[in-house]
């Protein structure tokens, strides 16, 4: 379902753009003002442009507040990783000491390979 209603909505996005590029194509005037550069460009131009920079800003900020967050998952998937290993440690010397327990009782028999 959100795939439908995330496609349907890029492509109203699109049909929006588009009819909006075809209807502005005169030229602006673009200055910057502390810096004497002045440009002329499409009216689209200036729009698009402006989107994909605050998709790029919006991005970036996204990703740096979610720092502390990507630390704390690291560490936490640090301590996971030791107790796994802790874990796996314990099972193998149980299971050794359940072999070695075998062997003093003399319950543990070794297979023939030779038939």
């Amino acid at each position: 379902m959100r795939k439908i209603v995330r496609t349907l909505l890029a492509v109203v996005g699109a049909i929006l753009i588009v009819s909006f590029a075809v209807a502005n194509r005169g030229a602006v005037e673009v200055s910057f003002w502390p810096m004497p550069f002045v440009t002329t460009m499409a009216l689209y131009w200036v729009l698009l442009a402006g989107i994909v920079i605050g998709v790029i800003l919006g991005g970036v900020a996204t990703w740096l507040s979610g720092h502390r967050r990507r630390v704390a998952y690291r560490g936490l998937r640090s301590k996971v990783t030791g107790f796994e290993q802790q874990e796996r440690q314990r099972k193998a010397a149980e299971e050794e000491a359940a072999v070695e327990r075998a062997r003093e009782r003399g319950t543990l028999r070794v297979a023939s390979s030779a038939r």
